[in-house]
């Protein structure tokens, strides 16, 4: 009789180490392209250093509620990494009701 936790996707731009001028233009183009969506822009490579994401290619990081990492996919996933990313976000919501 519960209500599943929600799951929240926020996508990040990793931008890479652009000057400062160029950071609102980056900041323009994106709202532009996407005004009814909150995208996390990442000017600092932290995503890269942190977690090994790859310039040019779908990734996907998933974190628990408290902020620890618990699943990461590099390029486009396959049936078997959707399968994954399903169950972990299933454990995710199971793991917040009980």
């Amino acid at each position: 009789g519960q209500v599943s936790p929600n799951v929240v996707v926020v996508p990040v731009a990793c931008c890479g180490k652009v000057p400062t001028l160029i950071r609102g233009t980056i900041r323009s183009q994106i709202a532009k392209a996407v005004p009814d969506a909150v995208v996390w822009l990442d000017f600092a490579d932290t995503m890269k250093a942190m977690f090994g994401q790859t310039a040019g290619e779908p990734n996907v990081v998933v974190f628990d509620a408290e902020g620890r990492l618990r699943m990461k996919i590099h390029g486009t996933p396959d049936q078997a990494a959707m399968d994954r990313l399903t169950r972990t976000v299933q454990d995710l919501r199971y793991e917040a009701v009980k």
